[in-house]
């Protein structure tokens, strides 16, 4: 379709999710939006709508935590242990970023065991106040399990700073100079449990997590 001839440059056109096209047309010369610019359009509005798991992954990601950084922090009593599906996260160039932990609804866990393991995580508050969770997966032993396993004992008597040692593949941890109180209470564990596995329990075979890591071809039947 050959739009109208246009006398001065022309603005048009939003395809949705904050996605302008901008359109620069010389004065007297008809301009034609051919199928391909059409269709190139409507992909990137399509990319640039918010995807679901990608907003629980990185509001997890504010939530969870293997180590505290250079911030003093103890373990509280309060824990969860679920048996999760871990997905791993990498950069565009293929770099290590992390991981996504997907619980698992028992029909899962027994149609694909192989892809679960136990995770358990802690209840932590910090010198700044701030409220998370601290990653510890239930594996056969290893230096990162063995030294997380160490921190947390330790974090339960006293504030800790815990750090990775990526050279030596394990978890320092040192006692912290500082008194923390324990203001984790049940309603904000809660929260903090609702926070990091919201929009990622894994029950069907919908879910973008499973279908990406599940061979291409996999049955999915009574469950």
């Amino acid at each position: 379709m050959v739009k109208k001839m246009k006398d001065t440059t022309d603005v048009t056109s939003n395809f949705g999710s904050g996605i302008e096209s901008t359109e620069i047309v010389s004065p007297g010369i008809p301009y034609e939006t051919s199928l391909s610019e059409k269709l190139y359009c409507k992909e990137l509005a399509e990319l640039c709508k918010p995807n679901p798991a990608t907003q629980h992954a990185q509001q997890q990601k504010a939530v969870l935590k293997t180590s505290g950084g250079d911030d003093a922090f103890i373990v509280t009593e309060r824990s969860l242990e679920l048996p999760c599906i871990l997905e791993s996260l990498k950069s565009p160039s293929g770099d290590f970023q992390g991981e996504t932990f997907c619980p698992a609804t028992t029909a899962v866990q027994e149609k694909y065991p192989n892809l679960c393991r136990s995770v358990r995580f802690h209840g932590c508050t910090s010198s700044t106040g701030e409220h998370f969770l601290l990653i510890e997966k239930l594996a056969a032993g290893n230096s990162w399990n063995l030294s997380k396993q160490e921190a947390i004992s330790r974090g339960r008597k006293c504030a800790i700073v815990l750090r990775t040692n990526a050279e030596q593949k394990m978890y320092e941890c040192s006692t912290a100079d500082v008194e923390i109180a324990d203001t984790l209470d049940e309603a904000a564990f809660d929260t903090l449990c609702e926070q990091a596995f919201g929009g990622l329990i894994i029950d069907s075979p919908d879910h973008p997590v499973l279908k990406r890591l599940l061979p291409s071809g996999d049955i999915w039947e009574g469950v």
